[in-house]
């Protein structure tokens, strides 16, 4: 992304870059500065304190949060109360109808530059549609690697 020429993504299977338009451009910087507040979720998360741990190797600092049942629904909830995300009435509605259970949460920080390396989540999610229950458990792991690797990026002129 450049002030000046918008946004751009490299299309590896096709060997090209790709132009978004302008549209697209807009969205993605009106959106930079809607992010919560830092301070703000540390207050949320105080109430957990006691439910996480701390472990220790020779690398890393691994901060994992266990919870479940309703404490842990309603920090969910006041999380996405705080993204402003523009949930519709039909949104909100469905929350009510939700429970966030057995959830583990776990950060992985490289201790000596404070790089977040993995995020760990394993949670199951109780759902009521229409008079039916639902239950599902999603598992997910992103990791985060090459940090600083990309010195310069340089977009053809012609794309």
């Amino acid at each position: 992304m450049t002030a000046k020429d918008g946004m751009y993504m490299y299309e590896a299977d096709q060997q090209a870059w790709v132009k978004f338009p302008k549209q697209l451009f807009d969205d993605v910087l009106s959106q930079t500065g809607m992010q919560p507040d830092a301070a703000e979720q540390l207050e949320m998360l105080q109430s957990f304190a006691e439910d996480f741990t701390l472990n220790e190797t020779a690398s890393r600092y691994e901060l994992t949060l266990k919870g479940s049942g309703e404490k842990f629904t309603e920090l969910v909830k006041q999380q996405l109360g705080v993204m402003d995300l523009g949930m519709d009435a039909d949104l909100e509605g469905q929350l009510g109808n939700m429970s966030f259970d057995n959830l583990t949460y776990k950060l992985l920080i490289n201790k000596e530059t404070f790089d977040v390396e993995e995020i760990a989540m394993d949670m199951t999610l109780s759902m009521k549609v229409e008079g039916n229950s639902i239950k599902t458990r999603q598992q997910t792991t992103i990791k985060y690697h090459d940090f600083n690797a990309v010195t310069t990026i340089t977009i053809p002129k012609k794309c």
